[in-house]
């Protein structure tokens, strides 16, 4: 609006002077200056804690390692002791092959994992990290497929063990029968024929159950084998008794020579015991010719002996020790042998 004619002047509006924008100019300086140092420190204390949880977490990851490679170090130890099973003693050895290709795999070998040097960088320490999770994570795998593979050579085992225990007790049965039915009569004790009976009995039982296990098939064995054991001893014994009672009824019996004569120009016979054998030389008077046969002799009662030749060809004698004579009755004969020291 024009100013009018005799009024005052209007003054001019006044702006900030040189010295406040001066100062205004320093406070933004020192302002901005602040931000970036309180960025800066705000970055660099952010930085640290990364580096600081990477740090944490890769250690963590290293104790983990540590935990499952432990574990797994147990198993491949159980696993290399098993490598070394007998095939022999195996229904099949294709879990044998498995093991052992397990125990060889770079996983098992592997023994060197990287460190949580203090020297790395939050990146390398979060890398580290993960390659030990992977080698932990790997551990774990190796030891499941340790475990499996270590239960399948043992099913192998058990298998072949319950075949050969089966085996066992069916061969043992066998043999148990054949002593049993061959021992009739034989035995000092029938006692212990009775108890084989039993023992095969009882055996019987055992291996046409239901699924029987090697431990019982086992103990069914030895229990067949100790009966059978003790029918083999009372056998022995009758026999040795038996031998004492024929080596005594021979010292009772004929010893020495004996002679027949049955006349003049007639047959003449000498037979002379000793050993449970008697040799008989036989000739006429009048004739230079001999003929000598060696018997076997046996005696059921210490009176009759029974005389038998090679050919099975036998003569029967009473024998009186009270006066030292034997008497040749073989098809009703009645020729008397003198003691040659009577």
């Amino acid at each position: 609006m024009a100013q009018q004619p005799g009024s005052a002047p209007t003054p001019a509006a006044s702006g900030p002077s040189t010295g406040d924008k001066r100062r205004l100019t320093i406070i933004a300086a020192v302002t901005a200056a602040a931000l970036i140092v309180a960025g800066i420190g705000g970055y660099l204390l952010w930085s640290n804690h990364r580096r600081d949880a990477a740090m944490t977490a890769c250690r963590n990851a290293a104790k983990e390692y540590d935990k499952t490679h432990d574990a797994m170090a147990k198993i491949l130890a159980q696993a290399k002791s098993l490598s070394s099973t007998d095939e022999s003693t195996m229904s099949s050895t294709d879990s044998l092959d498995k093991l052992k290709k397990l125990i060889a795999s770079k996983t098992a070998t592997d023994t060197t994992p990287p460190i949580c040097d203090a020297g790395l960088v939050t990146s390398e320490l979060e890398s580290t990290k993960g390659r030990l999770d992977d080698l932990a994570g790997d551990n774990r795998a190796l030891q499941r497929q340790l475990e499996s593979s270590i239960k399948d050579v043992n099913a192998s085992i058990d298998a072949k063990t319950l075949k050969n225990a089966q085996d066992d007790l069916n061969d043992a049965i066998d043999q148990a029968q054949n002593v049993l039915d061959s021992s009739a009569g034989q035995v000092a004790d029938e006692s212990t024929r009775s108890n084989l009976q039993t023992a095969i009995d009882d055996a019987r039982k055992t291996v046409n159950k239901d699924k029987p296990s090697a431990a019982e098939m086992t103990k069914a064995t030895k229990s067949l084998t100790d009966a059978i054991g003790k029918v083999n001893s009372s056998i022995a014994a009758k026999q040795q008794a038996d031998a004492e009672e024929k080596a005594r009824k021979a010292a009772e019996g004929p010893q020495g020579a004996f002679f027949f004569a049955a006349g003049a120009g007639g047959y003449r016979e000498s037979i002379t015991f000793a050993d449970g054998q008697a040799t008989s030389i036989q000739w006429m008077s009048l004739s230079p010719d001999r003929k000598t046969v060696v018997y076997q002799v046996s005696s059921d009662d210490g009176y009759t002996y029974t005389l038998t030749d090679n050919e099975g060809g036998t003569r029967t004698f009473t024998y009186d020790r009270g006066s030292n004579t034997l008497t040749d009755v073989t098809a009703g004969l009645s020729n008397e042998y003198a003691h040659a020291d009577n």
